[in-house]
């Protein structure tokens, strides 16, 4: 957790010597297409990835923007996760013992996971930056269809609702950093299974969660 909270702050501190660098290269000679106030510039599409997710949850969070001529905002897709597992072991008997070779057990387990979402951002420029916010909607799907290690299958299902809010640093013409917060409510459907496959057991739960800091996003705008 130290260790974690260690990076965090590193790349917190080095997101502001960039602000600060770039912002005294910009006083000199400003950057084609950015004006002295650092101002943001939208274009078409961008891609961002959360460092933030990077480092203290070892996930590769992805968002993928469009923002058409019309309006002043954005259409955003999310890949949160995307897993696939199997993992087969088998031990057999020695055939030296005068046994012919059987096998003796067999250990089996397969599981997908994935977390996706969709959304749309409204932007707003300032005089220095810009703030924008919106909302996302997000499916996270897991199913361990196969296991005979020991552990019962299992699969859930969550749909979830995140408003959120953010301010973004155009550092250079192409290259931007911004933070994010979000409030996230989700209603989840979980099935508990026999090893054959039966349904054994089922749940729902509501839940929310208050991040202050969900996101921490690097953007290249395109």
């Amino acid at each position: 957790m130290k260790n974690t909270c260690y990076l965090v702050m590193m790349a917190f501190l080095g997101l502001v010597g960039s602000m600060q660098s770039a912002h005294c290269q910009e006083q000199k000679k400003p950057p084609e297409g950015i004006s002295n106030n650092h101002a943001s510039t939208d274009y078409r599409w961008d891609v961002s990835l959360d460092v933030f997710r990077a480092i203290a949850a070892s996930q590769a969070h992805v968002t993928l923007r469009y923002a058409s001529k019309k309006g002043r905002g954005a259409f955003r897709a999310t890949i949160n996760t995307l897993n696939w597992f199997a993992d087969k072991d088998a031990s057999k008997m020695n055939s030296d013992s005068g046994y012919s070779v059987t096998f003796d057990s067999r250990h089996e387990m397969e599981s997908f996971s994935t977390s996706f979402g969709i959304g749309y951002e409204w932007r707003r420029n300032l005089r220095v930056g810009q703030f924008f916010h919106g909302v996302d909607t997000e499916i996270d799907c897991f199913n361990n269809y196969k296991n005979t290690t020991g552990i019962l299958p299992s699969s859930s299902l969550a749909v979830a609702v995140a408003p959120f809010c953010g301010y973004k640093y155009q550092i250079s013409k192409r290259l931007s950093a911004s933070v994010e917060s979000n409030l996230y409510i989700n209603h989840r459907w979980s099935k508990g299974k026999s090893l054959d496959g039966e349904v054994t057991s089922k749940s729902h739960r509501y839940g929310f969660a208050l991040s202050p800091l969900s996101k921490l996003n690097f953007t290249f705008h395109f």
